[in-house]
């Protein structure tokens, strides 16, 4: 009975182990999200680092020009990005 607790505690071990690390991205759009004296601060900014703070993963913020934050997004695996605004020149 004991191996198979063992057993368990190794391979949980193991998947924690093997997460990844995640990153979101965003752009810099008062006052959702911005940057001020080198923090993430606003509204949208709090509720996505309270989440990724409660989940325990480890993670990497970036605030980027929209293009360049869009592209990272579609491209990289375990990439989000957050606070998305639809407009007419992103649609074209």
């Amino acid at each position: 009975m004991n191996f198979i607790y063992i057993l368990m505690l190794c391979a949980f071990s193991c998947s924690v182990i093997a997460l990844p690390k995640i990153k979101a991205v965003t752009e810099d759009l008062w006052p959702l999200n911005y940057l001020q004296d080198g923090e993430l601060k606003g509204k949208s900014a709090q509720v996505v680092l309270s989440a990724l703070e409660k989940s325990g993963l480890s993670y990497q913020l970036e605030v980027l020009p929209w293009p360049r934050a869009f592209k990272i997004a579609t491209e990289q695996p375990n990439t989000v990005i957050f606070s998305i605004v639809r407009t007419n020149k992103r649609e074209q």
